[in-house]
């Protein structure tokens, strides 16, 4: 269990004391009042603290029976309670935590990330009351009732130990945002929607390997890039010659999310403008809309 755990209600505890019997090896819960109720010194709140912190108490309360008195606590069973999972994993939800589990454990229950998806980061939130995570990264919200770190899920799913790959605590949500798409139409051999890397620059040339490479109807030539503005309402054509590209020559375009790469086939070449030109009068989301739905 991470040590910054904090206990509540629900929580079984193991307490030795070797000088006590009637105490040693038992197990206590942490009652609704926060409290646990020893032999001797009564009900202790120890809600809020830490083990070793509850630990300091129990020991100082035991002084005025005991000389030296020699405390350990363990943590037996933690509260049921559950951790959120939700985003481009495949089954979201809430599921209940057990002791020990870590981030990729419980992305694990929730069936995995969805590698088509999934964009490359987790999100981990934590209420300020069970402490801060500890990840260097990890910074308190603007609320000042979570703490919130970014971990890049890939590299932590990929490695058997890594440091981000926290004990999760009661209370805390798994976030894994979907990946920004670029889209791909036209004559190529997969037409469709392709996640861009927020770490890595995306071109026209990748996309267009990424679905399939061009049909030999194509007329890669004549690509374009239709980007739409951020208000939606103009949209910018960008010629790219993606015959050349294949060659090793001309200037590759680089991707935004949402852009569209269209590539005409031989026949639609003569018409590739008019058509362009209905499908920014029509919308790029009808046109995206086609690309997701055929």
């Amino acid at each position: 269990m991470d040590s910054d755990y904090l206990l509540g209600q629900g929580d079984e505890l193991k307490v030795w004391v070797p000088q006590l019997d009637e105490i040693s090896g038992k197990s206590f819960t942490v009652d609704r009042g926060g409290c646990i109720t020893l032999p001797l010194v009564g009900r202790l709140h120890i809600e809020g603290l830490t083990v070793e912190k509850a630990q300091e108490l129990v020991r100082s309360s035991l002084e005025r029976y005991v000389r030296d008195p020699e405390v350990g606590i363990s943590l037996e069973q933690a509260k049921n309670e559950s951790v959120a999972v939700t985003g481009a994993v495949v089954h979201p939800g809430a599921y209940q935590l057990s002791q020990g589990k870590t981030l990729v454990d419980m992305l694990m229950v929730a069936g995995g990330v969805q590698q088509q998806n999934a964009g490359p980061w987790a999100i981990i939130m934590r209420p300020l009351t069970s402490g801060r995570i500890p990840l260097k990264q990890a910074h308190d919200d603007e609320s000042g009732r979570y703490s919130i770190a970014q971990v890049n899920v890939r590299a932590v799913t990929g490695l058997q130990e890594s440091a981000e790959n926290i004990t999760l605590m009661a209370g805390d949500t798994i976030s894994i945002p979907e990946a920004r798409s670029v889209y791909v139409i036209g004559d190529v051999t997969r037409p469709g929607a392709f996640p861009v890397n927020d770490e890595q620059q995306t071109t026209a040339l990748q996309v267009l390997a990424m679905a399939g490479g061009p049909l030999k109807t194509a007329a890669p030539q004549s690509a374009k890039v239709l980007r739409s503005s951020q208000t939606g309402q103009k949209t910018q054509l960008i010629s790219v010659d993606l015959r050349q590209l294949m060659k090793g020559g001309g200037t590759d375009v680089q991707l935004r999310p949402n852009d569209i790469l269209f590539v005409p086939s031989n026949a639609q070449k003569a018409a590739a403008g008019r058509a362009l030109d209905i499908a920014i009068q029509t919308g790029l989301a009808a046109l995206t809309y086609g690309v997701l739905y055929r």
